[in-house]
């Protein structure tokens, strides 16, 4: 759903925002190497 991908990605946006790129990378490429 085109909508729901959208909306996923603002969420993604504003969480980058609000605890900046480098917090979020380590996030999701942390969780990537954990298998999380």
């Amino acid at each position: 759903d085109e909508e729901h991908h959208i909306d996923f990605l603002e969420t993604q946006l504003d969480l980058i925002q609000r605890i900046g790129l480098e917090l979020y990378t380590q996030k999701h490429v942390g969780g990537l190497e954990s298998g999380d």
